[in-house]
């Protein structure tokens, strides 16, 4: 959040702008309808499969990287697991379905993959939009 409205002070003309993020965190989102507006903003959202498919570890415990808040998660429990992971699934969805309709381009890359591929393949169907 910091980063972008400082963008939106130092960077008066149109520019485009690449945020490298896990798009977990919420608290950015009015920021960020800003920023899009005024520059073309390309959302690259990494990820890690091993945030939704937690192994089964027994008593670990979890904390919220943006908020810091921490709690324990029973991974030995299967309902636990899918649970956690149908809550990350559905926050994804949300911000993918929002960042569609404030036409926000997002290229999601996971950490186990080789990242040139996706980036060439948006960037070879960003060139047939524009």
């Amino acid at each position: 959040k910091c980063a972008l409205d400082y963008l939106l002070k130092v960077a008066k003309r149109k520019s485009v702008v690449f945020i490298i993020s896990d798009f977990l965190d919420q608290d950015y989102w009015s920021s960020l309808k800003v920023v899009n507006r005024k520059h073309d903003v390309i959302g690259i959202r990494l990820y890690d499969h091993a945030e939704t498919d937690m192994p089964d570890m027994g008593l670990a415990k979890v904390e919220d990287p943006e908020t810091g808040e921490s709690f324990w998660v029973d991974t030995s429990s299967k309902d636990a697991r899918t649970r956690l992971k149908k809550e990350i699934q559905v926050r994804q969805e949300i911000f993918q379905k929002d960042t569609r309709k404030i036409g926000f381009d997002l290229i999601p890359i996971s950490t186990n993959q080789d990242f040139v591929e996706p980036l060439m393949s948006f960037f070879r169907m960003r060139e047939k939009r524009y």
